[in-house]
């Protein structure tokens, strides 16, 4: 007997959608405190702080950190953290697909938590990518040790 493809592709679409729904961390209301005091129990030094609109569909509003490991002067050691705060999940989770449609995930790293998304812009070679591991982890409530 064969089973018609419409009722096939219905039950591929309605999966995907429930495993994309229960992998996606939950919309709590996150503050960019919270990013920033994140970022500096990772270790990181927080040179500077702007406050901006985000541009992107969905986005409320966006701070974006200028961060580094020790010395805010020393280029090897410095990168920019963006936290982008949401109105919804679903602009939530579109503007991370996205992210990661244009850039691949070795390039740049981006999370999702609360209704926030947070990215690193640095150069790939950064010493500053384990701060933001850690940092990500504590962020999302997750006991790092130390």
């Amino acid at each position: 007997m064969n089973t018609p493809r419409p009722a096939i592709a219905f039950v591929v679409v309605t999966a995907t959608a429930l495993f994309l729904a229960a992998c996606s961390p939950s919309f709590e209301h996150r503050q960019f405190g919270e990013v920033e005091s994140s970022l500096q129990q990772a270790g990181l030094t927080i040179c500077g702080v702007v406050g901006e609109e985000s541009g992107i569909p969905g986005g409320v509003n966006a701070t974006t950190f200028e961060v580094a490991i020790g010395d805010c002067g020393a280029p090897e050691s410095t990168g920019t953290v963006r936290a982008v705060e949401f109105d919804s999940q679903d602009a939530r989770d579109a503007a991370l697909r996205n992210y990661y449609a244009r850039r691949p995930k070795s390039a740049q790293p981006a999370f999702a938590a609360g209704n926030m998304v947070v990215s690193l812009i640095t150069d790939s070679d950064s010493a500053i990518w384990d701060e933001f591991r850690t940092a990500r982890s504590i962020f999302e409530g997750h006991d790092v040790g130390g």
